[in-house]
């Protein structure tokens, strides 16, 4: 493992100073493009009488720079002899160019187009040279980083190899955990979840209990209109509100479909009408989101509330799944506003 962090350590400190560098030629090779370019715009205003000292006093700028690397525009010295033997004479050409600027400024006799002819072969030659050095550095560099990756995959691969039975072992048993007793789309508790929380609840000491079941409205037409994605984006939307604010109270779990269910222990009625009544409120927030505007949560439920009695869980729940379909009956007839509060 340690030798795995300095290896991974070491590639990313040298990619980052390879591109670093880099990206250090690749402006080089830029600015060394503007001289070229900018020169003959200023012999070509010059010779029809159109003097441009700011762009004569940047042009010294970027030819200094080009060679010392200080100046304003961040670049490096390429440290190439061919490179730096072109820029030295960039310089002198340029020294000329000027001296040949102010005779034609002063009206007299000059070479100044033929000298800005040959300036540019030279600007261009420059440029190549240091295009040649980038990519050279470029193959240094990616060979470089090939045999470090090529080491760091070496060693990860006898890290995989080291652990992965382990690993898979661990895997099969925690997704056959995952298949039978999670809901892959919610990842809430699924049906057989559900069935054997019943069957725990039914061995408890006799006390208040809520059972709730739940099923959405409109899931159908959602699916045809819409698509079953984003069906399955509404239940997964209503799934995080019922966890959130089942969690704190009991077991909520995805019966089947688009109905879930909701075991409360100690739950009365009071504390029933209380529960739905902030699920309602979180449902309508959900509701308003514009975001949320052309598919809405819409829910009926009915709940049985017992366990002091001999009523057992399975019971409650086909009570309160009976209650919950004269809900939806009635929200259908527009009785019920569909708040899915009884």
């Amino acid at each position: 493992a340690v030798v795995f962090i300095f290896m991974f350590a070491a590639v990313s400190i040298l990619s980052l100073s390879s591109i670093h560098q880099l990206q250090g030629n690749a402006r080089v090779v830029n600015y060394v493009g503007i001289v070229r370019g900018a020169t003959q715009k200023l012999v070509k205003r010059e010779l029809q009488g159109y003097p441009d000292d700011a762009l004569i006093t940047r042009l010294d700028s970027i030819v200094n720079e080009l060679i010392t690397g200080e100046g304003p525009n961040g670049l490096i010295v390429l440290n190439d002899p061919v490179y730096l033997n072109n820029m030295q004479k960039v310089r002198e050409h340029w020294k000329g160019i000027k001296e040949d600027i102010q005779l034609e400024r002063a009206g007299m006799k000059n070479d100044l187009f033929e000298a800005s002819e040959e300036y540019f072969v030279l600007v261009d030659r420059t440029v190549s040279s240091a295009e040649a050095y980038s990519e050279q550095k470029v193959r240094v560099t990616t060979s470089i980083l090939v045999g470090v990756n090529i080491g760091v995959g070496i060693l990860l691969a006898c890290c995989i190899v080291y652990y992965i039975h382990t690993a898979s072992l661990q895997k099969r048993a925690d997704a056959l955990g995952r298949i039978a007793f999670v809901d892959p789309l919610t990842q809430i508790p699924n049906r057989t979840s559900c069935e054997q929380h019943m069957k725990a609840l039914a061995n408890v000491p006799p006390q208040p209990l809520a059972v709730f079941m739940f099923d959405m409205n409109n899931l159908k037409y959602i699916n045809d209109e819409k698509g079953h994605a984003q069906g399955d984006q509404l239940i997964l939307s209503f799934a995080h509100i019922l966890k959130a604010e089942t969690d704190p109270y009991g077991f909520v779990g995805r019966y089947g479909g688009d109905e879930f269910t909701a075991f409360l222990l100690g739950c009365t009625e009071t504390t029933a009408q209380q529960y739905l009544g902030a699920l309602h409120e979180k449902v309508v927030a959900h509701n308003l989101l514009p975001v949320n505007h052309l598919e809405k949560i819409s829910f009926a439920v009915g709940y049985a509330i017992g366990g002091t009695d001999e009523t057992t869980p399975d019971e409650l729940l086909s009570i309160a799944d009976r209650k919950m379909y004269a809900h939806k009956r009635k929200m259908k007839e527009n009785i019920d506003q569909g708040d899915g509060v009884k």
